[in-house]
């Protein structure tokens, strides 16, 4: 969602037409969070947090730790931190060029 809001904010200061705007945004693709724990589909990550609270109030007990860009599940913080480096590598790779992909990852 924030590529969009980027796009329509570059098309707004450069002045883009309205099919030149739908050119570029159906280009996009729009973020979706699985929950990990019976996989329904969200398309944004505060509707997915809400669904696990209500929908599977054992699994913060269970694993209560989760990651804050893809919502995976941890029991411990290790496995966390390791699965956390994994996303600051993509990022990392898509800021240098060196990996193209459709979205950007949320990782800050």
């Amino acid at each position: 969602m924030r590529r969009l809001s980027e796009l329509l904010k570059s098309a707004e200061e450069n002045s883009f037409n309205l099919d030149e705007i739908f050119e570029q945004a159906r280009a996009l693709s729009f973020e979706r969070f699985d929950c990990p724990i019976c996989k329904v589909v969200f398309m944004s990550r505060l509707e997915c947090v809400e669904h696990i609270d209500i929908e599977h109030p054992m699994a913060r007990t269970e694993r209560p730790l989760f990651c804050e860009v893809c919502l995976r599940t941890f029991a411990d913080r290790k496995a966390m931190e390791q699965h956390e480096s994994y996303h600051k590598r993509v990022h990392l790779l898509i800021e240098h060029g060196d990996l193209e992909v459709k979205y950007l990852c949320n990782f800050n």
